[in-house]
């Protein structure tokens, strides 16, 4: 994302706030990115997942890099600690391709109705309402959606 933490601090600082445009987005200024960069990190932790116990593959070499980024926290005082989520890491997966899809599905039918393709307006209307009602219904899907909206933790469909 960035070369350097004070870039990805400038990046964080542009990107947000509210977008009409972006429903999902959050309200709120981005000069908290701008603060001073230079804290005392002695005692703060950090959560560290990797591969969810086998669950995500990686390519090989790639955990081993991220491994040793953590060690460099550990010597600036950070309190590195193995954590796994208390909810299936499955259902997550399920409900991310879901919303992926979605979002893939609807800039795909905006570049129809944009650029043409035999889809009239209104056809791409129909089919983005008929999809996003499809992707909305699901439980894992809706469950996601109103948990991020409610800032409260997700109670996923056990399947």
């Amino acid at each position: 994302m960035a070369r350097t933490v004070a870039d990805l601090a400038m990046l964080l600082s542009i990107q947000a706030g509210y977008d009409a445009r972006l429903p999902l987005s959050i309200d709120g200024d981005g000069t908290r990115f701008q603060e001073p960069l230079k804290i005392d990190l002695k005692g703060k932790r950090i959560a560290w997942a990797g591969d969810f116990k086998g669950y995500l593959p990686f390519e090989p070499g790639v955990l081993d890099v991220c491994k040793a980024a953590l060690k460099t926290f550990e010597s600036m005082g950070c309190i590195v600690e193995e954590a796994q989520p208390n909810y299936p890491v499955d259902a997550v997966w399920r409900a991310w391709l879901q919303l992926r899809a979605w979002q893939a599905g609807l800039a795909a039918i905006r570049r129809t109705i944009t650029l043409g393709g035999g889809m009239s307006f209104e056809d791409g209307m129909a089919f983005e309402l008929e999809t996003a009602t499809a992707l909305a219904d699901a439980a894992d899907f809706a469950e996601g959606v109103d948990a991020f909206l409610n800032k409260r933790a997700p109670q996923w469909a056990q399947n």
